[in-house]
């Protein structure tokens, strides 16, 4: 208001003539603003240098804002010190993840098993197939196929070698019991399968010895025994245990046991009942020296781990379904239920088990030739041995093996041996 005629002033010619240079001073840009504004804003942004007014005066600030924010020298000293210690941190995780995965990935060896409960249904055989495909493990186990065809080249045989037991004739009846098949992934060498007489393990026990490789570039042999156990074993069937122990006693290092053993081992894991099973089953974890991969988890109870519960109960389960690992290279291990989405398989009783075993190597890793036994009639489909031609830089490898060859011959003075041709 002018003083002189009580006139409004012109306020353009006041915001010009009292233009002032703004203070500034360094300020968080988390402090000012009202509350809805902050709680859209990260938790840890960056301090940025804005010029503050401290004198109000709306448009300067905007002003200094925008020339600070587009300056090219801000964005400069922001952007790299920032974008060097992400790719920094990036950098040394990738070599953590990476080193881990080296570490363990040639001892780690992984076991699926179920009890399908007839292998027949094509519907089930698709989740099966599903389930095995998504879990990728070295090893699977599908028993009680209930049926005298082979169902093997119905499963992924692409990426796995397939071995299997049809099932066996009941007494009286023209149905089919027992049957298994086993699984080892193509990326494993397959030493020999063990052949199997006996009459307490036909359709229910299938033995593999297969090659697996240690971290620096050897092997020694595993074996892998699928099993389908008798659910009386003290009255009928004395003799599948007793046999299962033999067969385990005489691998060559360490072995594993996987599938339906129809055994618990404490009151957590069943209701009732069960004893004989159960006695038949710790003598041979005793007579073995194998170690029971769920009896390592003390928090297992049939109400959340079941492996077999009964159609249409919905108050938990028995764990039968079980693996054992060898306590020679025993390092580490554990088990769990399958119980993903990709898990489920329909018209059975049981869920799979997954079983995670490191398996130590043995002092000398590198077995002899009358260890392996490859097979005269072996196919490509149960993994032929596998050659590889040196690359370019690896060259020194010829020169090591003509200088082994050379030494061989010396030491068994075949050089001195003279060379007679018949022709």
């Amino acid at each position: 208001m002018d003083n002189s005629d009580g006139t409004p002033a012109n306020k353009e010619a006041i915001v010009v003539s009292k233009m002032t240079q703004p203070t500034t001073t360094l300020t968080d840009v988390r402090t000012h603003g009202d509350s809805a504004v902050q709680l859209m804003m990260p938790f840890s942004l960056p301090t940025m240098r804005l010029s503050y007014v401290v004198e109000t005066n709306t448009s300067s600030m905007l002003i200094s804002a925008c020339r600070d924010r587009l300056s090219p020298k801000s964005r400069n000293k922001f952007l790299p010190n920032n974008f060097l210690r992400i790719f920094v941190i990036v950098w040394l995780l990738s070599l953590f993840q990476v080193t881990s995965a080296m570490s363990f990935w040639m001892n780690m060896l992984s076991v699926f098993a179920l009890n399908a409960n007839g292998l027949v249904h094509p519907g089930k055989i698709t989740h099966i197939n599903m389930a095995i495909s998504v879990r990728c493990p070295h090893l699977f186990n599908i028993s009680k196929m209930k049926t005298n065809s082979k169902m093997g080249n119905k499963l992924l045989k692409d990426d796995y070698n397939i071995f299997e037991e049809t099932g066996v004739k009941t007494d009286n009846h023209h149905l089919y019991k027992w049957g298994i098949v086993v699984g080892i992934r193509k990326d494993l060498q397959i030493s020999q399968q063990i052949t199997l007489t006996h009459s307490a393990l036909r359709g229910q026990a299938i033995a593999i010895d297969f090659i697996l490789g240690t971290s620096l570039g050897r092997g020694f042999i595993h074996r892998f025994v699928g099993t389908y156990a008798p659910w009386n074993p003290g009255v009928t069937d004395n003799d599948f245990w007793t046999q299962i122990t033999s067969i385990c006693q005489q691998s060559p290092y360490s072995w594993t046991v996987a599938g339906d053993v129809n055994a618990t081992v404490s009151t957590l894991e069943h209701p009732m009942g069960g004893q004989d099973a159960k006695h038949q089953y710790l003598q041979f974890l005793r007579q073995s020296d194998g170690q029971d991969l769920w009896m390592l988890n003390p928090d297992q109870t049939r109400d959340h781990d079941w492996t077999c519960r009964a159609r249409g109960s919905n108050t938990g389960g028995n764990i039968i379904d079980r693996v054992v690992l060898s306590n020679k290279g025993f390092s580490d291990a554990e088990i769990r239920v399958a119980d993903r989405p990709s898990d489920h398989v329909p018209m059975t009783d049981h869920r799979a088990v997954v079983g995670f075993m490191n398996i130590h190597p043995p002092d000398n890793p590198t077995p002899t030739a009358s260890q392996i036994k490859f097979s005269r009639n072996i196919s490509a489909s149960h993994g032929k041995p596998r050659l590889r031609y040196p690359q370019r830089s690896e060259k020194h490898k010829f020169e090591n093996f003509r200088n082994m060859v050379d030494e061989k011959i010396l030491a068994k003075s075949i050089h001195d041996t003279s060379v007679i041709c018949d022709d």
